[in-house]
């Protein structure tokens, strides 16, 4: 009923009500109790400070709890610690809970690594957000065209109830599970599948900090109605952190398709500091019954400060093997730097090889700044295949928050 009835909403009410709530809503309001799976460089001063052991939870689940990060204390790092101190105190105080964002470029979009989740044509959306103690949600309304369709979404609209250590959300928003950064073997979504979550956290000498998830979302798009995803991630240690996680793909839209299952694992381990960096290690491994397909990725990251400035490289190599012989492979490096002006650079080059032995090599460079009491984004893509067509791709973003 929940979903007929959004379907049924008028498209002008729709995209007006959040308008006339940014307008008569109180100053005093939030945008979210978590961390949220679109902004690579917090999620790279959260990552910074848990292989410094300053954070004791899991860091490999968007969105993040702000409770598992702890208390925070201050150490080498800082600024990393300042940063995300401001973000979660800024949560506290309900700053920024109404926004306004307009986007657009000569093509939609495609790079596919953490953060990237407005990756349309163009679009406009609208935002109201109210956190209390026991409940928040927020209302947002999309409309946006991804070069062949224009629609009315919902996208990063969500209610959720906190009971303490429960947390049961029911929403569209964007989720990132596992250790990638470029690449993803776990669960990847963009906000599009109407989700409802549970997720329960736990500490105890033995184990450590612990998160326990359910996950249940209809699907909009794909061969299935509906997946059912549970993951529980524990950091054992001060420097070692996995996540166990299972997918149950269910409803297909042909009566003679199977149900799908998949199971991944997924670690990531600190290594000592060297030279004033903070890096580590980490794996993904993915197994399902769909064309017996296996998976694996693993990587090595790590992040500098000084002064104010901090960046971050990241190195992944992705493989899948299934068989049907049809394999693929995949390689990237990237960049996240952070300047005390709050510009931020991100560079990412992704290299796909596939069974017919393809090849594709798409570089993308995005820059965000201050400007005009909001945020520009600025961003573009060159994609070049291995039978010479190549492809040039510009994009833009304003977002005014208040």
């Amino acid at each position: 009923m929940l979903v007929e009835g959004l379907k049924n909403y008028s498209r002008t009410k729709a995209f007006m009500l959040p308008l006339a709530l940014l307008y008569f809503a109180p100053l005093h309001s939030e945008a979210s109790p978590w961390v949220e799976a679109n902004d690579p460089f917090l999620r790279s001063s959260i990552l910074a400070l848990s292989d410094a052991s300053v954070i004791d939870g899991p860091t490999s689940l968007y969105p993040l709890r702000w409770s598992l990060l702890g208390e925070l204390t201050a150490g080498n790092l800082s600024t990393e610690t300042s940063y995300v101190k401001y973000m979660r105190q800024s949560s506290k105080l309900n700053r920024g809970s109404r926004r306004f964002a307009v986007y657009g470029g000569n093509e939609a979009l495609t790079s596919l690594g953490f953060g990237e989740v407005d990756n349309d044509k163009w679009g406009a959306e609208a935002s109201y957000a109210y956190m209390d103690n026991s409940y928040s949600f927020r209302l947002n309304t999309v409309y946006s065209d991804d070069g062949q369709n224009s629609e009315l979404s919902w996208r990063d609209s969500y209610l959720s109830l906190n009971m303490g250590r429960l947390l049961v959300d029911i929403g569209y928003l964007p989720r990132w599970w596992g250790q990638g950064w470029q690449h993803n073997l776990v669960l990847q979504t963009e906000g599009q599948d109407l989700d409802i979550n549970a997720s329960v956290i736990g500490e105890s000498q033995q184990f450590g900090v612990w998160d326990l998830t359910f996950l249940t979302s209809k699907l909009e798009l794909g061969d299935y109605g509906y997946r059912s995803s549970t993951r529980f991630t524990n950091k054992l240690t001060s420097n070692f952190e996995y996540g166990l996680s299972y997918h149950y793909w269910f409803e297909g839209q042909h009566r003679n398709e199977s149900n799908q299952d998949q199971f991944t694992i997924d670690a990531r381990l600190s290594l000592p500091t060297l030279n004033e960096t903070y890096h580590s290690i980490y794996a993904e491994w993915a197994n399902g019954n769909d064309l017996h397909q296996e998976a694996y990725l693993v990587g090595w990251t790590g992040h500098v400060s000084w002064e104010g400035y901090s960046a971050r490289l990241v190195l992944e190599h992705t493989s899948t093997v299934s068989d049907s012989e049809e394999n693929s492979a995949g390689y990237s490096a990237s960049v996240y730097a952070q300047f005390p002006n709050d510009h931020k650079l991100k560079i990412a080059a992704v290299r796909s090889e596939d069974w017919l032995d393809e090849d594709e090599i798409q570089v993308n460079v995005a820059y965000t700044l201050p400007a005009i009491e909001g945020l520009f984004h600025l961003e573009t893509e060159i994609i070049s295949k291995s039978n010479d067509n190549s492809d040039t791709l510009f994009w833009a973003k304003y977002e005014f928050r208040f």
